[in-house]
C-alpha cells in the first residue's frame, strides 16, 4: 500500500455518498471539495500532499485541528518505501496512534453530518471508527451469522 493509499483510506473511513451539505456555502464548498478529494483519488503522492493541503488550508474551523493532525500523519509516512516491510509497520504506527483515530473519527462524523458522505462499512460514526473492531462484529465471510 502507498502512502497515498494509506491517507486515503485513513481520511475517507467516509465514502461518497449524497449531496447533502450544510447551509452555510464554506462548509458546502469545502464538502465538495472534500467529496471530489475522496471520489478522485491522486496517483501521484506529491499531488495528494497538495490537495490535502489545500483540503487543511479550506477547512472549516470545527475540523481544521483534525486535517491538521491528519496532514501531519500523511507527511510522516509520505516517503516510506512501499517494498520496505518495515514501512507496513511504520504505517500502521503512525494510523494507529490516538490522535490520529480521534481526528479520523471527528472527520468521519463531520462528513457525516455536514457532507452527507455515508460512513464507511467498517466504521460506527455513533460508537467511533474502531467500533466494529473492539465489538468483534465481524460479519465479513461468515454468511451473516
Amino acid at each position: 500500500m502507498t502512502a497515498t493509499g494509506a491517507v486515503i483510506v485513513a481520511l475517507t473511513a467516509c465514502g461518497s455518498g449524497s449531496d447533502g451539505a450544510g447551509d452555510d456555502s464554506s462548509t458546502e464548498a469545502f464538502c465538495d471539495q472534500l467529496r471530489t478529494f475522496i471520489e478522485t483519488p491522486a496517483d501521484d503522492t506529491a499531488v495528494a500532499v497538495e490537495q490535502f493541503d489545500q483540503l487543511v488550508e479550506d477547512a472549516p474551523d470545527e475540523v481544521s485541528d483534525d486535517l491538521q493532525v491528519m496532514s501531519d500523519a500523511f507527511s510522516e509516512v509520505a516517503d516510506l518505501d512501499e517494498d520496505d516491510p518495515e514501512s507496513f509497520t511504520v504505517l500502521l504506527e503512525v494510523f494507529g496512534r490516538s490522535d490520529v483515530i480521534e481526528a479520523a473519527e471527528t472527520l468521519e462524523q463531520y462528513g457525516a453530518d455536514q457532507c452527507g458522505l455515508e460512513p464507511s462499512p467498517d466504521a460506527d460514526v455513533d460508537g467511533g471508527v474502531d467500533s466494529v473492531v473492539d465489538s468483534g462484529d465481524d460479519d465479513a465471510g461468515d454468511g451473516g451469522t
